[in-house]
């Protein structure tokens, strides 16, 4: 049986107006969610190959947060940037009776709820 955790890449470093306000904001819902996430400074050295690798995965070099989800099979799976995040929480104050009549319509319990309290 395979799980998935939860890694936002971040930097520590922010140079652009805002990421350390959107890495903060993801950090905050994922908690208040009690969705478990793994968090990997893209600015560290010692990360540098890591971040390489998921740069790679997500094809965004230098955007900061990005989210990925990192299966215990080895796998790896670009899940997108703050921006998709939001949106998908956002989606959850869309009334339930159109979210059943919508099913492609994603929100951020729909993505997340079966990682509540989860261990890798």
């Amino acid at each position: 049986n395979v799980k998935r955790m939860l890694l936002m890449l971040s930097s520590s470093y922010c140079s652009l107006a805002g990421v350390e306000k959107t890495q903060m904001m993801a950090r905050h819902l994922f908690l208040s969610k009690r969705i478990p996430m793994m968090e990997l400074d893209g600015a560290d050295p010692e990360k540098r190959n890591d971040r390489e690798r998921l740069f790679a995965c997500s094809g965004l070099r230098g955007k900061y947060p990005q989210f990925f989800w990192i299966f215990s099979d080895g796998r790896t799976e670009f899940i997108g940037l703050w921006e998709l995040i939001e949106k998908w929480n956002e989606a959850c104050e869309i009334p339930a009776d159109f979210l059943k009549n919508h099913p492609e319509i994603d929100t951020f319990e729909t993505i997340f709820s079966d990682m509540r309290d989860n261990t890798f």
